[in-house]
């Protein structure tokens, strides 16, 4: 098998461990290089040192912080992030706020097709 071209690195910031794998493997395949933060903490550190992502994943629901409030400090602390794609479980009306109050390029619903993904990020990088 030919290994995809390298279209986008992607931080996907996901702390179920099944859906993360999936979702990493998934992006993989797609062509994309993919890190993948567990935590918020990890997230955290990810984001606030130089990096080259060109777009970021991020979960809402991440154990004791959510995605908002890791977005906010990073941008209350002066770092410039890449485009954000919401995603998460969560009911779509959540993601739409998340999406206002992170200034989020999109959302995607879970769980969702690795087509679904795969346009939504298109979507997000252009």
């Amino acid at each position: 098998m030919d290994t995809p071209e390298i279209n986008a690195h992607v931080l996907l910031i996901e702390d179920d461990p099944a859906l993360g794998s999936v979702t990493a493997e998934v992006l993989t395949q797609l062509g994309h290089e993919v890190a993948w933060s567990t935590s918020a903490n990890a997230a955290f550190a990810s984001l606030s040192h130089d990096h080259e992502f060109d777009a970021v994943l991020l979960d809402l629901g991440l154990g004791e912080y959510d995605g908002v409030t890791l977005v906010n400090a990073l941008r209350h602390q002066g770092h410039k992030l890449p485009p954000l794609l919401v995603f998460s479980a969560q009911p779509i009306e959540a993601l739409r706020k998340a999406a206002r109050a992170t200034g989020a390029v999109g959302i995607l619903q879970k769980p969702c097709t690795a087509t679904q993904l795969a346009d939504a990020l298109q979507r997000a990088l252009a």
